[in-house]
């Protein structure tokens, strides 16, 4: 319901911007009320997403609270949260810098859960509706842009992939990237206007198909030192038998790691696809890690 209704979607900017957000939050506590109430009533098994909040700047986080405080019947008008956790140029796990502070994906989901619940609402599935990370016009954006430190197309493609398990392991269940192709003057798109595929949408097809249907199993590495080693089982069987696959990547830089595995055997596969061959000793693997996310399957 709505899009960033916490900016100037519902109400244009002012140069107020505290009494915008007065005039703002009430209001949208006011129509998602109303519109909840109207789906439900006509189409009862429809799911209503909630609130869409802009979070650049930590500023869903406000949102929500300041909608749920002025009227805390919200709490029951929405089935799903989204929010929109944009912290550019800053990859996904690490916090992004301003002039004010800092915030990050991980803890402004804290911060909501918070919120939510306080309202009775701790449980309700939260969505990444909007997000992303734009390139420059040099490296094949389709705008000029002015920003310094933009991701390269093969982090703007990692953050990608790192985003979609990273969610995972934070317990959102949907991630939506924008764009298909750059739009509004942001060069996040998967694809050139020409069609013709951008890093990232490779290293999605590759990860969909290390990664059908993937479901968590474990943390080997939940971010010690910047390293993320996640296991996560297959939809895929052989012999009859679940199949796993381990993404691993390290933020800062290359990384030499060890990686358990279950047979002498396993096959590395790294952001793009290309593939090769690994010998288990003592029932692991040796392999390097950097931001470029890889893939360990037995």
């Amino acid at each position: 319901m709505w899009n960033e209704p916490n900016f100037q979607y519902m109400i244009p900017d002012s140069n107020d911007r505290k009494k915008d957000n007065a005039q703002r939050d009430p209001l949208y506590a006011k129509v998602l009320s109303a519109t909840h109430q109207a789906v439900k009533k006509r189409w009862p098994a429809v799911q209503v997403v909630g609130f869409g909040a802009g979070g650049a700047s930590a500023d869903d986080v406000r949102f929500i609270r300041n909608v749920l405080d002025a009227d805390p019947n919200v709490a029951k008008c929405f089935d799903i949260l989204s929010t929109h956790p944009y912290v550019t140029p800053a990859p996904p796990e690490t916090d992004a810098v301003r002039s004010w502070g800092s915030y990050s994906i991980a803890k402004g989901l804290d911060n909501i859960r918070k919120v939510l619940t306080k309202y009775g609402a701790g449980e309700r599935p939260v969505w990444y509706t909007e997000m992303g990370w734009p390139i420059t016009k040099a490296d094949g954006g389709f705008y000029e842009t002015k920003e310094k430190d933009l991701a390269t197309p093969l982090l703007q493609a990692a953050y990608v992939c790192r985003t979609y398990a990273y969610a995972m392991r934070l317990g959102v269940d949907r991630v939506h990237i924008m764009f298909a192709t750059d739009t509004d003057n942001f060069n996040a798109g998967f694809f050139l206007r020409d069609g013709k595929w951008r890093p990232s949408a490779t290293a999605v097809q590759t990860m969909i198909a290390q990664m059908p249907r993937p479901k968590l199993q474990s943390a080997i590495s939940d971010g010690t030192g910047g390293y993320y080693a996640y296991e996560f089982v297959r939809d895929t069987l052989v012999d009859g038998r679940p199949t796993f696959v381990i993404m691993a990547w390290n933020v800062e830089g290359p990384k030499t790691v060890e990686i358990p595995v279950k047979g002498a055997k396993a096959t590395l596969v790294d952001m793009l696809g290309n593939e090769k061959p690994l010998e288990a000793k003592d029932g692991k693997v040796t392999v390097e890690v950097g931001p470029l996310p890889v893939y360990v399957r037995e």
